[in-house]
Protein backbone atom coordinates (compact mmCIF):
# COMPACT_ATOMS: atom_id res chain seq x y z
CA UNK A 1 0.00 0.00 0.00
CA UNK A 2 2.80 2.38 0.93
CA UNK A 3 4.64 1.53 -2.28
CA UNK A 4 1.58 2.35 -4.35
CA UNK A 5 1.22 5.74 -2.66
CA UNK A 6 4.88 6.53 -3.29
CA UNK A 7 4.53 5.63 -7.00
CA UNK A 8 1.45 7.84 -7.36
CA UNK A 9 3.23 10.75 -5.67
CA UNK A 10 6.28 10.44 -7.90
CA UNK A 11 4.03 10.29 -10.98
CA UNK A 12 2.17 13.43 -9.87
CA UNK A 13 5.38 15.34 -9.28
CA UNK A 14 6.77 14.32 -12.68
CA UNK A 15 3.46 15.25 -14.31
CA UNK A 16 3.56 18.70 -12.65
CA UNK A 17 7.09 19.30 -13.81
CA UNK A 18 6.12 18.30 -17.31
CA UNK A 19 3.17 20.75 -17.28
CA UNK A 20 5.38 23.58 -15.99
CA UNK A 21 7.92 22.91 -18.70
CA UNK A 22 5.15 22.98 -21.30
CA UNK A 23 3.84 26.35 -19.98
CA UNK A 24 7.33 27.83 -19.90
CA UNK A 25 7.90 26.64 -23.43
CA UNK A 26 4.73 28.32 -24.63
CA UNK A 27 5.68 31.60 -22.90
CA UNK A 28 9.12 31.56 -24.42
CA UNK A 29 7.65 30.89 -27.84
CA UNK A 30 5.22 33.79 -27.49
CA UNK A 31 7.99 36.12 -26.27
CA UNK A 32 10.16 35.09 -29.18
CA UNK A 33 7.34 35.86 -31.60
CA UNK A 34 6.77 39.33 -30.07
CA UNK A 35 10.48 40.07 -30.09
CA UNK A 36 10.69 39.07 -33.75
CA UNK A 37 7.78 41.37 -34.65
CA UNK A 38 9.29 44.27 -32.67
CA UNK A 39 12.64 43.73 -34.31
CA UNK A 40 11.00 43.68 -37.71
CA UNK A 41 9.14 46.91 -37.01
CA UNK A 42 12.20 48.64 -35.56
CA UNK A 43 14.15 47.61 -38.61
CA UNK A 44 11.66 49.51 -40.77
CA UNK A 45 11.74 52.66 -38.52
CA UNK A 46 14.99 54.54 -38.02
CA UNK A 47 15.38 57.01 -35.08
CA UNK A 48 18.01 59.72 -35.39
CA UNK A 49 19.95 61.10 -32.38
CA UNK A 50 18.31 64.51 -32.91
CA UNK A 51 14.85 63.02 -32.53
CA UNK A 52 15.87 61.29 -29.31
CA UNK A 53 17.28 64.55 -27.91
CA UNK A 54 14.05 66.38 -28.87
CA UNK A 55 11.91 63.83 -27.00
CA UNK A 56 14.14 64.05 -23.92
CA UNK A 57 14.04 67.88 -23.97
CA UNK A 58 10.24 67.83 -24.22
CA UNK A 59 9.99 65.49 -21.24
CA UNK A 60 12.31 67.66 -19.13
CA UNK A 61 10.35 70.79 -20.03
CA UNK A 62 7.08 69.15 -19.01
CA UNK A 63 8.63 68.03 -15.70
CA UNK A 64 9.86 71.59 -14.99
CA UNK A 65 6.42 73.07 -15.64
CA UNK A 66 4.75 70.56 -13.33
CA UNK A 67 7.33 71.27 -10.62
CA UNK A 68 6.82 75.06 -10.88
CA UNK A 69 3.09 74.64 -10.25
CA UNK A 70 3.91 73.05 -6.90
CA UNK A 71 6.28 75.82 -5.76
CA UNK A 72 5.22 78.61 -3.32
CA UNK A 73 1.49 77.82 -3.58
CA UNK A 74 0.94 77.75 0.18
CA UNK A 75 2.63 79.01 3.29
CA UNK A 76 2.85 82.13 5.45
CA UNK A 77 4.02 85.55 4.29
CA UNK A 78 2.35 87.58 7.02
CA UNK A 79 -0.87 85.63 6.39
CA UNK A 80 -1.57 81.95 5.83
CA UNK A 81 -2.39 81.50 2.16
CA UNK A 82 -3.21 79.10 -0.64
CA UNK A 83 -2.45 80.28 -4.17
CA UNK A 84 -2.04 79.19 -7.75
CA UNK A 85 1.46 79.11 -9.20
CA UNK A 86 0.90 82.28 -11.24
CA UNK A 87 -0.69 84.14 -8.29
CA UNK A 88 -3.95 84.86 -10.13
CA UNK A 89 -5.92 82.97 -7.48
CA UNK A 90 -5.15 83.43 -3.80
CA UNK A 91 -6.90 82.73 -0.50
CA UNK A 92 -5.68 84.36 2.72
CA UNK A 93 -6.93 83.03 6.04
CA UNK A 94 -6.52 84.98 9.26
CA UNK A 95 -8.47 85.83 12.38
CA UNK A 96 -8.58 87.72 15.65
CA UNK A 97 -9.21 86.65 19.23
CA UNK A 98 -9.52 89.31 21.94
CA UNK A 99 -9.96 87.85 25.41
CA UNK A 100 -10.67 90.10 28.38
CA UNK A 101 -11.28 90.07 32.10
CA UNK A 102 -13.71 92.70 33.38
CA UNK A 103 -13.92 94.14 36.89
CA UNK A 104 -16.65 96.77 37.11
CA UNK A 105 -17.15 98.83 40.27
CA UNK A 106 -20.19 101.09 40.44
CA UNK A 107 -22.40 102.70 43.05
CA UNK A 108 -25.14 100.52 44.49
CA UNK A 109 -28.55 101.30 43.00
CA UNK A 110 -31.35 99.16 44.33
CA UNK A 111 -33.77 100.40 41.65
CA UNK A 112 -31.71 98.91 38.83
CA UNK A 113 -31.15 95.51 40.39
CA UNK A 114 -27.52 95.16 39.25
CA UNK A 115 -24.63 94.32 41.51
CA UNK A 116 -22.27 97.12 42.43
CA UNK A 117 -19.36 94.75 41.71
CA UNK A 118 -19.35 92.71 38.50
CA UNK A 119 -16.45 90.59 37.23
CA UNK A 120 -15.90 87.94 34.60
CA UNK A 121 -14.17 86.86 31.39
CA UNK A 122 -15.29 87.66 27.87
CA UNK A 123 -14.27 86.91 24.30
CA UNK A 124 -14.76 90.44 23.05
CA UNK A 125 -13.90 89.59 19.45
CA UNK A 126 -13.60 86.18 17.82
CA UNK A 127 -13.15 86.81 14.11
CA UNK A 128 -12.42 84.73 11.04
CA UNK A 129 -11.50 86.39 7.76
CA UNK A 130 -11.03 85.13 4.20
CA UNK A 131 -9.50 87.48 1.64
CA UNK A 132 -7.45 87.39 -1.54
CA UNK A 133 -7.92 87.68 -5.30
CA UNK A 134 -9.50 85.72 -8.14
CA UNK A 135 -8.92 85.57 -11.90
CA UNK A 136 -6.02 88.02 -11.50
CA UNK A 137 -4.67 90.44 -8.88
CA UNK A 138 -7.17 93.12 -9.94
CA UNK A 139 -10.19 91.28 -8.53
CA UNK A 140 -10.06 91.23 -4.72
CA UNK A 141 -12.50 89.98 -2.10
CA UNK A 142 -12.91 90.08 1.67
CA UNK A 143 -15.31 88.11 3.89
CA UNK A 144 -15.20 88.51 7.66
CA UNK A 145 -17.32 86.97 10.42
CA UNK A 146 -17.43 87.75 14.12
CA UNK A 147 -18.79 85.29 16.67
CA UNK A 148 -20.99 86.99 19.25
CA UNK A 149 -19.52 87.06 22.77
CA UNK A 150 -23.02 86.47 24.17
CA UNK A 151 -24.37 83.30 22.59
CA UNK A 152 -21.61 82.52 20.08
CA UNK A 153 -23.68 83.11 16.96
CA UNK A 154 -21.79 84.05 13.79
CA UNK A 155 -22.44 87.58 12.51
CA UNK A 156 -21.43 88.61 9.00
CA UNK A 157 -19.45 91.85 9.13
CA UNK A 158 -17.63 92.41 5.83
CA UNK A 159 -18.56 90.81 2.52
CA UNK A 160 -17.36 92.75 -0.51
CA UNK A 161 -15.62 92.38 -3.85
CA UNK A 162 -13.38 94.98 -5.43
CA UNK A 163 -11.84 95.68 -8.80
CA UNK A 164 -8.67 97.75 -9.32
CA UNK A 165 -9.44 100.03 -12.23
CA UNK A 166 -5.90 101.42 -12.05
CA UNK A 167 -3.12 101.46 -9.45
CA UNK A 168 -4.81 104.45 -7.76
CA UNK A 169 -8.48 103.59 -8.36
CA UNK A 170 -10.58 100.87 -6.74
CA UNK A 171 -14.31 100.13 -6.97
CA UNK A 172 -15.99 98.12 -4.19
CA UNK A 173 -19.43 96.57 -3.88
CA UNK A 174 -20.94 94.58 -1.04
CA UNK A 175 -21.21 95.07 2.72
CA UNK A 176 -18.50 97.32 4.13
CA UNK A 177 -17.76 100.09 6.62
CA UNK A 178 -19.17 103.55 6.18
CA UNK A 179 -16.02 105.69 5.73
CA UNK A 180 -17.00 108.46 8.15
CA UNK A 181 -15.12 108.37 11.47
CA UNK A 182 -11.37 107.89 11.20
CA UNK A 183 -11.19 105.75 14.33
CA UNK A 184 -13.79 103.34 12.91
CA UNK A 185 -11.67 102.66 9.83
CA UNK A 186 -8.76 101.34 11.91
CA UNK A 187 -9.07 97.60 12.54
CA UNK A 188 -9.87 96.22 16.00
CA UNK A 189 -6.46 94.58 16.19
CA UNK A 190 -4.72 97.95 15.73
CA UNK A 191 -6.58 100.08 18.25
CA UNK A 192 -4.70 102.25 20.74
CA UNK A 193 -6.38 100.90 23.90
CA UNK A 194 -8.81 98.10 24.72
CA UNK A 195 -11.57 99.77 22.70
CA UNK A 196 -12.63 102.85 20.79
CA UNK A 197 -13.50 106.24 22.23
CA UNK A 198 -16.91 107.51 23.38
CA UNK A 199 -17.04 109.76 20.32
CA UNK A 200 -16.79 106.68 18.13
CA UNK A 201 -19.60 104.96 20.01
CA UNK A 202 -21.86 108.00 19.77
CA UNK A 203 -21.32 108.93 16.10
CA UNK A 204 -20.35 105.65 14.45
CA UNK A 205 -22.43 104.76 11.38
CA UNK A 206 -21.42 101.11 11.29
CA UNK A 207 -21.58 99.02 8.16
CA UNK A 208 -23.85 99.15 5.15
CA UNK A 209 -24.47 97.44 1.83
CA UNK A 210 -23.00 99.82 -0.69
CA UNK A 211 -21.08 100.65 -3.82
CA UNK A 212 -17.88 102.64 -3.32
CA UNK A 213 -15.24 104.31 -5.48
CA UNK A 214 -11.87 104.96 -3.85
CA UNK A 215 -8.77 106.86 -4.95
CA UNK A 216 -5.37 106.70 -3.25
CA UNK A 217 -2.60 108.88 -4.65
CA UNK A 218 0.84 109.78 -3.40
CA UNK A 219 -0.44 112.33 -0.85
CA UNK A 220 -4.21 112.48 -1.30
CA UNK A 221 -7.01 109.94 -0.85
CA UNK A 222 -10.77 110.07 -1.33
CA UNK A 223 -13.68 107.65 -1.22
CA UNK A 224 -17.34 108.10 -2.12
CA UNK A 225 -20.09 105.67 -1.11
CA UNK A 226 -23.71 105.17 -2.15
CA UNK A 227 -25.38 102.90 0.42
CA UNK A 228 -28.52 101.76 2.26
CA UNK A 229 -27.81 104.13 5.14
CA UNK A 230 -26.12 104.08 8.53
CA UNK A 231 -25.95 100.82 10.49
CA UNK A 232 -27.92 98.82 7.94
CA UNK A 233 -25.73 95.74 7.73
CA UNK A 234 -27.34 92.35 7.04
CA UNK A 235 -30.71 93.78 6.00
CA UNK A 236 -32.90 93.04 3.00
CA UNK A 237 -33.71 95.82 0.53
CA UNK A 238 -37.30 95.84 1.83
CA UNK A 239 -36.21 96.41 5.44
CA UNK A 240 -37.60 99.46 7.24
CA UNK A 241 -34.17 99.90 8.85
CA UNK A 242 -32.71 101.04 5.53
CA UNK A 243 -32.74 104.59 4.20
CA UNK A 244 -34.23 105.44 0.82
CA UNK A 245 -30.86 106.86 -0.19
CA UNK A 246 -27.54 107.59 1.49
CA UNK A 247 -24.24 109.19 0.48
CA UNK A 248 -20.95 109.17 2.39
CA UNK A 249 -17.56 110.60 1.53
CA UNK A 250 -14.12 110.98 3.04
CA UNK A 251 -10.98 112.80 1.92
CA UNK A 252 -7.51 112.85 3.44
CA UNK A 253 -4.28 114.73 2.84
CA UNK A 254 -1.01 113.12 3.92
CA UNK A 255 1.64 115.79 4.40
CA UNK A 256 4.30 113.49 5.89
CA UNK A 257 5.16 109.79 6.10
CA UNK A 258 3.59 106.78 4.36
CA UNK A 259 -0.05 105.71 4.09
CA UNK A 260 0.75 102.45 5.92
CA UNK A 261 1.57 104.49 9.06
CA UNK A 262 -2.14 105.20 9.50
CA UNK A 263 -3.25 101.56 9.55
CA UNK A 264 -2.85 101.67 13.34
CA UNK A 265 -2.45 104.03 16.27
CA UNK A 266 0.98 102.80 17.33
CA UNK A 267 4.26 104.48 16.51
CA UNK A 268 7.02 101.90 16.54
CA UNK A 269 10.54 102.80 17.53
CA UNK A 270 12.48 104.24 14.62
CA UNK A 271 9.51 104.88 12.35
CA UNK A 272 9.27 108.11 10.38
CA UNK A 273 7.12 111.07 11.31
CA UNK A 274 3.68 110.81 9.67
CA UNK A 275 0.82 113.27 9.59
CA UNK A 276 -2.60 113.36 7.95
CA UNK A 277 -5.61 115.70 7.95
CA UNK A 278 -9.02 114.31 7.07
CA UNK A 279 -12.67 115.26 6.66
CA UNK A 280 -15.81 113.22 6.06
CA UNK A 281 -19.54 113.65 5.67
CA UNK A 282 -22.69 111.54 5.57
CA UNK A 283 -26.20 112.45 4.40
CA UNK A 284 -29.20 110.14 4.14
CA UNK A 285 -32.96 110.20 3.82
CA UNK A 286 -35.12 108.04 6.05
CA UNK A 287 -37.32 105.26 4.76
CA UNK A 288 -40.72 106.78 4.00
CA UNK A 289 -43.66 105.35 5.89
CA UNK A 290 -47.42 105.73 5.56
CA UNK A 291 -47.79 105.60 9.33
CA UNK A 292 -48.84 109.09 10.55
CA UNK A 293 -47.11 108.43 13.85
CA UNK A 294 -43.67 108.11 12.21
CA UNK A 295 -41.41 111.11 11.79
CA UNK A 296 -39.36 111.09 8.60
CA UNK A 297 -36.01 112.79 9.01
CA UNK A 298 -32.82 113.27 7.08
CA UNK A 299 -29.54 112.59 8.86
CA UNK A 300 -26.48 114.79 8.38
CA UNK A 301 -23.10 114.02 9.95
CA UNK A 302 -19.75 115.67 9.33
CA UNK A 303 -16.36 115.30 10.94
CA UNK A 304 -12.78 116.55 10.71
CA UNK A 305 -9.75 114.83 12.18
CA UNK A 306 -5.98 115.00 12.45
CA UNK A 307 -3.57 112.13 13.07
CA UNK A 308 0.15 112.24 13.81
CA UNK A 309 2.76 109.61 14.61
CA UNK A 310 6.48 109.95 15.27
CA UNK A 311 9.49 108.51 17.05
CA UNK A 312 13.11 109.51 17.48
CA UNK A 313 15.75 107.21 16.01
CA UNK A 314 16.43 105.33 12.80
CA UNK A 315 13.39 104.82 10.51
CA UNK A 316 12.14 101.29 10.23
CA UNK A 317 9.91 99.58 7.70
CA UNK A 318 6.19 99.35 8.32
CA UNK A 319 3.80 96.80 6.95
CA UNK A 320 0.79 97.72 4.83
CA UNK A 321 -2.45 95.88 4.15
CA UNK A 322 -3.34 95.05 0.54
CA UNK A 323 -7.05 95.39 1.21
CA UNK A 324 -8.90 98.49 2.40
CA UNK A 325 -9.12 98.81 6.18
CA UNK A 326 -12.87 98.17 6.41
CA UNK A 327 -13.33 95.88 9.45
CA UNK A 328 -14.37 96.08 13.24
CA UNK A 329 -17.62 94.95 14.95
CA UNK A 330 -21.04 96.42 14.50
CA UNK A 331 -21.89 99.32 16.80
CA UNK A 332 -25.26 99.51 18.49
CA UNK A 333 -27.95 100.92 16.29
CA UNK A 334 -29.45 104.21 17.50
CA UNK A 335 -32.77 105.73 16.44
CA UNK A 336 -34.55 108.97 17.27
CA UNK A 337 -37.76 110.65 16.11
CA UNK A 338 -37.10 114.28 16.93
CA UNK A 339 -34.81 116.91 15.48
CA UNK A 340 -31.56 117.21 17.39
CA UNK A 341 -27.89 117.94 16.99
CA UNK A 342 -24.77 117.16 18.97
CA UNK A 343 -21.03 117.64 18.80
CA UNK A 344 -18.07 115.96 20.37
CA UNK A 345 -14.30 116.25 20.45
CA UNK A 346 -12.05 113.34 21.32
CA UNK A 347 -8.32 112.91 21.36
CA UNK A 348 -5.93 110.19 22.40
CA UNK A 349 -2.17 110.37 22.93
CA UNK A 350 0.28 107.56 23.48
CA UNK A 351 3.78 108.38 24.64
CA UNK A 352 6.49 105.86 25.47
CA UNK A 353 10.10 106.49 26.42
CA UNK A 354 12.81 104.08 25.37
CA UNK A 355 16.57 103.94 24.98
CA UNK A 356 16.15 105.13 21.40
CA UNK A 357 13.93 108.11 22.18
CA UNK A 358 10.26 108.95 22.58
CA UNK A 359 7.40 107.45 20.56
CA UNK A 360 3.98 109.02 20.37
CA UNK A 361 0.79 108.98 18.35
CA UNK A 362 -2.12 111.41 18.36
CA UNK A 363 -5.63 111.44 16.91
CA UNK A 364 -8.16 114.24 17.34
CA UNK A 365 -11.71 114.03 15.99
CA UNK A 366 -14.45 116.67 15.88
CA UNK A 367 -17.85 115.33 14.86
CA UNK A 368 -21.38 116.71 14.63
CA UNK A 369 -24.71 115.15 13.73
CA UNK A 370 -28.11 116.63 13.01
CA UNK A 371 -31.54 115.12 12.34
CA UNK A 372 -33.61 117.23 9.95
CA UNK A 373 -37.37 116.56 10.01
CA UNK A 374 -38.93 116.07 6.59
CA UNK A 375 -42.35 117.30 5.54
CA UNK A 376 -44.78 114.54 4.56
Amino acid sequence: MDETIRNVSVYAIKKGISMKRTSIGLLLAASGSLASNAAAQSANVSTSPDEVRAVVAEMLSDADSRTSLLADTSGHDGKFFLASGDGNFRLNVDGLLQFRYYANFRSDDNTVGDDDFETGFQNQNTKLRFSGNVVDDKWIYNIEMNFDHDGGGAVLEDAYVGYKLAPEWLVLFGQLKAPVLREWLVDDRHQLAVGRSITQQAFNHGRSQAVALAYTGADFMAIGVFSDGASSANTDFTSSAEADWSFSGRAGWKFAGEWSAFNDFTSFKGSKFAGMLGAAGHYQGSANSDNPGDTDAKVLLYTVDAQFEATAGTPSARSSDATPSFAPPEARRRSTTSASSCRAVSSSIRRTRSSRGTTWSFLMTIAARALIPSAR
